[in-house]
């Protein structure tokens, strides 16, 4: 304590500040006195499932010198291996897995939805109502699925879809937005 008083001497000298003493308590601090809880304790519950008992490991005693001789003999326990849990264990589903999935298509041409467009989509083609259609079939993960908007007047769109991990319902599903553009008459005499 008496480093930070001269420091603070030092500093009201420098800046020619009046020093003020600095405030100790003269008395002895008063020593803790009990309090008395005025908030019980919960009642003890029995627990909801039965506890069942635990069978111990099988234990073999083994008794080795150890490196410090006979006065530092120590009874070691050689623990045996636990039995294997009655459950199957975890294991991640293989790739050549499929999966149910359905996955609903939005096509849009600048900015608004296209109706009319034709999705293909897992072998099968459906045409958007209001832009969006929706297909179903079956996918595997980690594959990419090509996806194709066409419809008369339009530039075809094209893109793909893939899932990275199983479903935890044990269903893939999503969404997918295509965008079209419209073919104007430049682009029409590009063509011929």
């Amino acid at each position: 304590m008496g480093f930070l008083t001269d420091l603070w001497t030092q500093i009201c000298e420098f800046f020619e500040i009046e020093a003020v003493e600095p405030i100790t308590s003269k008395e002895p601090p008063k020593p803790l006195e009990p309090v008395e809880s005025v908030t019980t304790l919960p009642k003890k519950t029995e627990p909801i499932a039965p506890i069942e008992e635990i069978e111990p490991l099988p234990v073999e005693p083994v008794s080795e010198p150890t490196s410090i001789g006979e006065q530092g003999r120590a009874d070691r326990i050689k623990v045996l291996p636990a039995k294997p849990e009655p459950e199957t264990p975890f294991t991640e589903p293989p790739s050549a897995e499929d999966y149910p999935a359905t996955i609903q298509f939005f096509v849009k041409s600048e900015g608004m939805p296209l109706a009319g467009a034709n999705v293909t989509f897992l072998g099968q083609t459906a045409t958007t109502d209001g832009g969006q259609c929706s297909i179903s079939g079956r996918m595997k993960i980690l594959k990419n699925y090509p996806i194709t908007a066409s419809k008369s007047g339009y530039r075809t769109a094209t893109d793909e879809i893939s899932f990275a991990f199983a479903p935890r319902s044990g269903t893939l599903g999503g969404t997918k937005i295509l965008y079209m553009e419209k073919i104007t008459v430049g682009d029409m005499e590009r063509l011929s």
